[in-house]
């Protein structure tokens, strides 16, 4: 790819993070690279100060880097606006950082860019990550001490990628009906990318993901958001073969008996408070 064409665009949705928005966009101005990105952001009609915020933090820009912004007349809800925001992107690879996570490393998009080019066969390419929880902060990813490879089948087991550390081939060019009502966009469009290729993790911290009851998911019981999830598997499978949907549906006997166990542990601390 010839240096300073348009490489890379880096999805932003955003609806009331006018406390994050303007961390989550420095974040995509400050990279270095030998290429230019294009930032798409679709504000969701907040209420709260977000587009003002927004306006004053691109009115600046990198000589590397183009703003497309979009703020939406009215709420159309957060699936819709991903759909969106992934059907302006044309560059050869898409990034993603939500409004309220943030970018940390300087060269995250061009160590990202660099693998993918140089490996043809992988259609993914993500690293670890911070979680921050208020002042907390801790590693995502742990336990993974070294690089590594995975798959379709691997990620069928389970959501091991973080939106902000995602970069993909933008080679999915069509969405199934059921995407703009998913209840977990990031990884149906991981999986759906991930049927043309591997995955490869980079053992190195380039983002932070904030985990706040403002996020729809994080605000969900744990019941909740096991329940939902199962609905998801469910849904998806008419897009997968036969050997991915088994795997779905092992991901689903394992969620269902954490439910079972935690409706069983509930029901002993009930008896026991009832019958002292």
């Amino acid at each position: 790819m010839k240096d300073r064409a348009t490489a890379i665009s880096v999805i932003m949705i955003t609806y009331n993070h006018k406390d994050y928005i303007h961390k989550a966009i420095e974040g995509v101005l400050m990279q270095k690279t030998s290429f230019k990105v294009e930032l798409i952001i679709s504000n969701d009609a907040s209420t709260d100060g977000t587009h003002d915020v927004i306006e004053k933090t691109i009115k600046t820009l990198p000589e590397n880097v183009t703003v497309t912004y979009f703020n939406q007349k009215k709420n159309v809800g957060m699936m819709p606006n991903f759909l969106f925001v992934l059907q302006q992107a044309k560059s050869p690879y898409i990034a993603q950082c939500d409004g309220d996570d943030y970018w940390t490393d300087e060269n995250k998009l061009q160590k990202q860019f660099d693998f993918l080019e140089a490996n043809p066969d992988y259609q993914i390419c993500h690293h670890n990550v911070l979680e921050r929880r208020g002042l907390k902060y801790r590693k995502r990813n742990h336990k993974l001490t070294e690089d590594k490879t995975d798959d379709l089948q691997r990620l069928g087991q389970g959501n091991f990628v973080h939106s902000s550390s995602i970069m993909l081939r933008n080679t999915v060019r069509e969405f199934p009906e059921y995407f703009a009502r998913a209840e977990n966009g990031d990884y149906f469009m991981l999986l759906l990318a991930a049927r043309k290729g591997k995955l490869k993790y980079l053992n190195e911290v380039m983002s932070v993901y904030r985990i706040h009851n403002k996020s729809s998911w994080s605000s969900m019981k744990k019941r909740e958001q096991r329940e939902t999830h199962i609905n998801f598997l469910k849904n998806i499978q008419e897009n997968f073969s036969p050997e991915i949907n088994a795997i779905f549906d092992a991901q689903i006997k394992r969620i269902e008996e954490k439910n079972y166990k935690m409706n069983h542990t509930l029901l002993g601390k009930i008896k026991t408070f009832l019958n002292p």
